[in-house]
């Protein structure tokens, strides 16, 4: 049957064979359309099942190296802590950040760092000035101190303000580590004493590169550092060291010894600062502290001179260092008649001292044979 004579059979319509010709568009049914076939193409194709195997992969990797960076970093601070703790014991009675202020600032003051001019004394004296707030905050690491002169007979030293706390109920390396941190803030004062702040930018500049009518003749700055500041913007760097030394030598509960060696270090920064009388008298209230530890100061130490009588039986270490700050005082001022006498005695003092017994391990090192 030809053509024609089956579109005759049907009634003069072509026979239309639906099956062999391709539709203009997909049916709309709804478990196959999709508003956007475009993008749902794109993303099949682009998230096949060897690249999502492999996503997996690379998440999975991803977060073993990441947590074994962080486990690294954590083991590395703990040894880098545990290193500082070694070489400066931390209090055990402070809490975990002040313990952390107390490691930080012990190292990055440490002598050697000094001796190379590596200390930065802004935030050096920035973070004792923390450590101190945090020990004495009752609500920290501050409960049990007690205010001394509560009452209408307070002790206010002029220029400083109230005196030291009563840290006698606190256990030894509390105030030890208490005695350290204003010893470092002392410290930092002494350095930051020859510079200024810079309210307006938080800065800390040397007080010779300051503009104003109190250096006409400001020292320029070295290139790439900030512009200088000008008089009227600038305050104090830090709180004078007397603020320190007088708190030292104020508070009820710190040792001889420790008071002692402030009021010496005072009585250097005195004489550093041209006030020959302060420092003076700053060393007769050291010696003072050295002879009340004595039964009869007077038959140790002459009253007048300062020197230790030859009468006088094995002086403690803290009268022999008490008498040669003296004699360096008065030597340092030019009182070479005053000084000589004192610096004999000292040196006919540690000459009578009985020899200092050697320890057990040092004599068993001695009197081991030797190894063949």
């Amino acid at each position: 049957m030809n053509p024609m004579q089956r579109r005759i059979l049907l009634g003069g319509r072509p026979l239309i064979r639906y099956f062999t010709q391709l539709p203009r568009s997909r049916p709309q049914l709804p478990y196959l359309h999709h508003s956007s076939p475009r993008h749902r193409t794109f993303y099949a194709r682009l998230l096949t099942t060897e690249r999502k195997a492999w996503l997996k992969m690379e998440l999975r990797w991803g977060i073993y190296v990441v947590s074994s960076g962080v486990l690294l970093f954590i083991a590395a601070y703990g040894f880098e802590q545990e290193k500082m703790e070694r070489e400066f014991p931390s209090p055990h009675e402070y809490t975990f950040w002040s313990r952390k202020l107390y490691r930080a600032n012990r190292v990055h003051d440490s002598e050697k760092i000094r001796d190379a001019g590596g200390v930065s004394w802004k935030f050096s004296g920035d973070r004792y000035m923390q450590l101190l707030k945090r020990l004495e905050d009752p609500e920290i690491d501050g409960a049990g101190l007690v205010q001394q002169g509560e009452d209408e007979s307070q002790i206010l030293i002029p220029g400083v303000g109230r005196s030291g706390y009563d840290i006698t109920a606190k256990p030894e390396p509390w105030r030890r580590g208490y005695y350290e941190a204003l010893l470092g803030a002392a410290r930092a004062a002494e350095f930051l004493d020859s510079c200024t702040k810079d309210k307006t930018r938080d800065l800390v500049f040397a007080k010779v590169v300051v503009i104003g009518p109190s250096n006409p003749n400001p020292r320029p700055l070295p290139p790439g550092c900030p512009e200088p500041p000008r008089e009227e913007d600038c305050g104090p760097a830090y709180l004078p060291p007397e603020t320190f030394y007088m708190r030292i030598l104020t508070t009820n509960g710190f040792t001889d010894a420790q008071r002692l060696y402030a009021a010496l270090a005072y009585a250097s920064w005195l004489d550093y600062k041209g006030t020959p009388e302060a420092a003076g008298e700053m060393c007769k209230w050291g010696l003072d502290i050295a002879k009340s530890g004595l039964a009869e100061p007077d038959a140790v130490v002459d009253p007048k001179t300062h020197t230790i009588k030859s009468t006088a039986v094995a002086p403690s270490q803290n009268v022999l260092r008490a008498t040669t700050a003296m004699a360096e005082h008065k030597a340092r001022n030019k009182d070479l008649a005053g000084a000589l006498p004192i610096f004999l005695s000292v040196l006919r003092a540690r000459r009578a001292l009985p020899p200092a017994p050697r320890s057990e391990e040092h004599t068993s090192e001695l009197q081991s044979p030797p190894l063949s």
